[in-house]
């Protein structure tokens, strides 16, 4: 929905203890900035297909999310903008940048380094060499896996900057799990009918243990880590399907008695 009383956008998020809250726009994309890139949707390069462009945008002020570059002898910053991904360049003077908007000027330029890098929030390692920061996921396709294990979901994921690739989704979903979701949610039931039959359940994340009752709560791979969707496992299940990652959440929280139980 739009705020008229201060012109901008607010989206309505799903938080893990299950409530439904509105939050601003520019809030919830520096939380995760792939997650709202996903949600409006983009095309091939540099094409943004935002909804609403004419309805609602006209009606809300643009505002700047983070700098992306700095050019010390131009005087230039190269900003990012709120509900737009960071592969979109917009550069604009400092001054303009204060006479616009003040308090980001105050915040973010005032005293600006001579190079900054680029603020991102989450990398993983991309094609070749370069580290590189997802902005969006816009497909998905269904991949043998290649232990013999059935089929897996790969999605295509635009990044700020390099080609579009094909990425597993336990990869992006373990690095950007908002963002996953997002993409999911966006036609409800589509994953599950898809999977069936043909993409077995898989762990991705055990999120809480009972030790008195010695089970897990596991977060599953292409589901959200609320309570709705999460399970309940015991110990030795997990242990016995998932070694590596028993062993590793064991160690963490000081449970080793439980390696050899």
């Amino acid at each position: 929905m739009v705020d008229s009383a201060h012109r901008h956008i607010q989206l309505c998020c799903h938080l893990k203890d299950g409530t439904d809250v509105w939050l601003r726009e520019s809030t919830v994309q520096k939380a995760s900035n792939a997650a709202v890139c996903t949600y409006w949707g983009c095309g091939p390069g540099e094409e943004w297909k935002r909804p609403g462009t004419e309805s609602v945008l006209d009606s809300i002020s643009p505002e700047p999310l983070k700098i992306m570059a700095y050019r010390k002898n131009a005087a230039e910053v190269r900003l990012q903008m709120v509900g737009s991904p960071a592969s979109q360049k917009q550069w604009m003077s400092v001054e303009d940048v204060k006479a616009q908007w003040p308090t980001f000027y105050e915040e973010n330029c005032a005293h600006a380094p001579s190079s900054p890098s680029a603020q991102t929030t989450m990398h993983i390692q991309g094609p070749g060499s370069e580290e590189r920061d997802l902005q969006t996921i816009v497909g998905h396709r269904l991949q043998e896996d290649d232990e013999g294990g059935g089929s897996q979901f790969q999605l295509s994921c635009q990044w700020d900057s390099g080609p579009e690739t094909w990425e597993d989704e336990v990869k992006i979903q373990s690095a950007w799990n908002a963002a996953v979701l997002t993409y999911w949610n966006s036609e409800p039931g589509l994953r599950t009918s898809q999977a069936e039959g043909k993409v077995p359940h898989r762990y991705l994340r055990i999120q809480s243990h009972d030790e008195p009752n010695r089970t897990m709560e596991v977060q599953w791979l292409g589901y959200s880590a609320c309570a709705d969707e999460t399970s309940w496992e015991s110990f030795s299940k997990v242990k016995e399907k998932w070694s590596s990652a028993f062993e590793s959440y064991v160690k963490l929280h000081s449970l080793e008695s439980l390696l050899h139980s």
